[in-house]
């Protein structure tokens, strides 16, 4: 479609900006006013928390640190008479320009798993249309004003911790993959050396025969000693980089620590330990505030503000997988053949979606899938979700929603395609 990678990037920023229009100037909302949307009530106790800790006296707050602390440099620069005076600010710098880097972010990553410039280009465009594609289902099955109130949650127009934690996500996962392809191309070097001078001797050194421990644990010594001696120092310093941005994103939001977490267990799972030794510190590194601040205010590194202050209405509990059931049952009440219908579209066409990726990148469809998931999963189990917070609290997953979604369309087209150019029955191919 464009002659260049660089168009289709211009011109996803510039649908990004319409879309944006759209919310500012012709999706009427009642919570609207100026560069205010509507927000529900958070960005109050943000506030409190980042004005405490710009002037250096931090107080208890149930909210973890990340957050508060981006608010802190404004508040400690400008001295704002209140949390609406930072609104504008936070506004530009999530939409207007955290949303243009994510988006550069999520077509590398694309790009990275798929080879495709096309499907890159393709997935940031599903995702940047995503508020807008949103908005036009809710208001068509509930009500237009209901729509405005949570697709523009979607755009990053608020002064809260969803934005940054999706463009922290994008960067830790982007990160991640730089040090893989750093690893991976290291790793071809090393190969390269096969046969010269010295390397039959160092590899003998750390045979197998070489150890007098049993079979099964001398096969794991050997694959532990070949990958701490394969790591390079870029990779270890990408994977320390990318582990110190998931403890901070894990102080923007608790939940950000899911998609850090899916890219530790993948590691592991491929043996790759120096690298996760490596991720794991700048993991701890970059989450050591918010263990000295929950040790300090409620008694324990692994005591959050959620436990100390949120308590449910009713006395249910915060998070329950039931809530998974009483979910799909509500949605059964509202529109039983979306649930007939939708749940099984849903989960073969993820499937398919992850299967079209694991044909292309293995270590990216397990990436896409862990992060996808893990948030499905964590927020599906969430009291508040079902209050009305889903939408938004799932804001960090969308970007990997939308690359399974392209995925999809991806491996349907190539379904269509194979089958038009089978022969006809009774006619022989040319």
């Amino acid at each position: 479609m464009f002659k260049s990678y660089k168009a289709g990037v211009i011109f996803n920023y510039l649908v990004h900006l319409g879309v944006l229009g759209l919310f500012f100037f012709a999706i009427p909302s009642e919570y609207h006013h100026g560069w205010y949307f509507h927000h529900g009530g958070d960005q109050e106790t943000y506030y409190e928390l980042g004005a405490s800790l710009a002037a250096l006296a931090p107080a208890a707050n149930k909210f973890p640190l990340g957050f508060p602390l981006l608010l802190a440099i404004p508040i400690a620069l400008f001295r704002p008479a209140d949390w609406q005076a930072l609104v504008p600010l936070f506004v530009i710098v999530h939409a207007f320009v955290l949303h243009g880097l994510a988006q550069l972010l999520l077509g590398a990553i694309t790009f990275r798993m798929t080879r495709s410039r096309r499907i890159a280009w393709l997935a940031v465009l599903v995702w940047v249309l995503l508020p807008l594609i949103y908005y036009i289902g809710l208001a068509v099955v509930h009500s237009p004003a209901l729509a405005a109130e949570r697709a523009s949650h979607l755009a990053w127009v608020q002064m809260l911790s969803d934005p940054p934690a999706a463009f922290l996500t994008l960067l830790v996962v982007w990160l991640w993959f730089k040090g893989k392809i750093t690893a991976e191309d290291t790793e071809s070097t090393e190969k390269e050396k096969i046969g010269q001078p010295g390397t039959a001797r160092q590899e003998q050194e750390f045979s197998a025969n070489s150890s007098p421990l049993p079979f099964p644990l001398r096969a794991l010594w050997v694959s532990v000693v070949k990958n701490l001696l394969s790591s390079s120092r870029p990779t270890l310093i990408l994977m320390f980089a990318a582990g110190a941005l998931g403890g901070f994103l894990g102080m923007v939001r608790l939940s950000g620590l899911l998609a850090p977490a899916a890219l530790a267990l993948l590691m592991l799972y491929r043996r790759r330990w120096r690298e996760t030794l490596m991720f794991g510190a700048g993991a701890l590194v970059g989450f050591a505030p918010q263990l000295l601040y929950n040790a300090h205010f409620f008694g324990s590194p692994f005591t959050t503000g959620y436990q100390a202050f949120e308590a449910t209405p009713d006395g249910a509990p915060v998070f329950n997988p039931a809530y998974l059931l009483d979910g799909a049952a509500l949605v059964w009440r509202r529109a039983p053949l979306l649930v007939l219908a939708g749940v099984p579209l849903l989960v073969l066409g993820s499937l398919a979606a992850l299967g079209w990726l694991w044909r292309r990148d293995h270590d990216g469809a397990l990436v896409i899938g862990g992060w996808a998931l893990s948030y499905l999963i964590f927020y599906g189990s969430y009291y508040y979700s079902w209050e009305g917070a889903l939408t938004r609290l799932l804001i960090p997953a969308y970007p990997a929603l939308a690359v399974m979604a392209v995925g999809f369309a991806a491996w349907v087209g190539e379904k269509i395609t194979r089958r038009s150019r089978r022969p006809r029955y009774g006619k022989r191919p040319n």
